[in-house]
């Protein structure tokens, strides 16, 4: 039985954690043993990964601002991170998240490892250190494979990665993780993600003050955590009560009832919830279309997409749209669904399974 040892930051609530988590429980029967190491020591709103599964958590030194500080702590990353592989004796390493996989491939050079890294966002507008970008140019070539989840990331990396070494494996469509819990909430918006700058919620949270206006009652749910939390809530007027920030709790319900989904990143790769939103058959505005989105929606087939549509090109006018114009929402709603159908879960797998066999 080979064991494989995943390698996160975290297994908060998140995209790429669900992406793991739906790969853990699928690949769990299937004659490997799974461990799975983080650097965050999470307590709440964790994705539970059973029993079979072996969680580590190492205690990393915090990253630092200063240039020569960052240098040094990711130093001692990379020998606390190489010390436990010695240690653990994995067969496969499957890193998830950009810094971590420069951690990972450094931390397992010269110790004769199987590495797979697994890229989850849009590597052309990724905002980062021009050292990190450097690092991913020379050393994403080391790894014995490098797994993309969109037809624009495997073009990027076509350009530095040996063909042989680079895949594109898709988002599984349909999340295993299940609810069956129902909320009392009526008449709202949906955005799901975590509280960064690259999300563009605080664009979101000025967009829909605007839409207040007229729809009174409709109100707007953000879910996820992070850091910008209270620089957003500073933006929302003190007598504004339909802004809700409901933290890291499970979206399927609020899926399930919500008017529309919108997705607002200034920059994305494909994300989880977009995927999630169209299982659902709910309508999805969507604020700028990245290229890694091209595979689930395209030409306003699936959802409204913002930076695209000159008539329908605010937040504003989107809702109303919505509100007025249901056969047509519903058939962008159809098309979304039946573009998730679309994509085989199995052959998804069997893709995985391929990578992770492969010596």
């Amino acid at each position: 039985m080979k064991k494989i040892l995943i390698v996160i930051e975290s297994m908060q609530r998140g995209g790429t954690q669900k992406n793991v988590y739906n790969l853990i429980q699928r690949i769990n029967s299937k004659n490997y043993k799974i461990n799975i190491v983080t650097f965050n020591k999470d307590k709440e709103n964790i994705l539970s990964l059973g029993k079979s599964v072996d969680s580590h958590y190492l205690k990393m030194p915090d990253i630092s601002r200063n240039i020569f500080q960052a240098v040094y702590f990711n130093i001692k990353r990379t020998l606390i991170l190489r010390r436990f592989f010695s240690k653990n004796k994995p067969d496969i390493i499957l890193s998830f998240i950009f810094t971590t996989n420069i951690l990972v491939i450094l931390s397992s050079l010269f110790i004769n490892k199987r590495v797979i890294v697994c890229e989850r966002n849009d590597p052309q507008n990724q905002k980062l250190h021009f050292i990190w970008l450097l690092l991913r140019k020379i050393l994403y070539k080391k790894a014995s494979m490098v797994t993309v989840n969109s037809l624009h990331a495997l073009s990027f990396f076509s350009k530095t990665v040996q063909e042989k070494k680079l895949k594109y494996i898709p988002n599984f469509t349909n999340s295993i993780v299940k609810s069956n819990s129902k909320i009392d909430v009526k008449f709202f918006l949906l955005a799901v993600g975590r509280l960064t700058y690259q999300k563009g919620f605080d664009i979101l949270i000025k967009d829909f003050l605007e839409v207040r206006k007229k729809y009174v009652n409709l109100k707007l749910i953000i879910l996820g955590s992070g850091p910008e939390l209270n620089n957003l809530k500073k933006i929302i007027p003190n007598n504004c009560k339909e802004i809700l920030f409901l933290g890291d709790i499970n979206p399927i319900p609020y899926f399930k009832k919500c008017e529309a989904f919108i997705l607002s990143s200034r920059y994305e790769g494909v994300p989880n919830v977009l995927i999630e939103a169209m299982s659902f058959s709910k309508p999805i505005i969507i604020y700028n279309s990245s290229s890694g989105m091209e595979e689930y929606v395209s030409d306003m087939n699936e959802a409204i997409i913002l930076n695209q549509n000159r008539s329908i090109n605010s937040l504003k006018k989107a809702v109303k749209y919505i509100f007025e114009n249901k056969s047509k929402v519903d058939l962008l709603s159809k098309n979304a669904k039946n573009k998730i159908l679309s994509f085989d879960n199995k052959k998804i797998l069997d893709l995985w399974l391929e990578i992770l066999s492969n010596k």
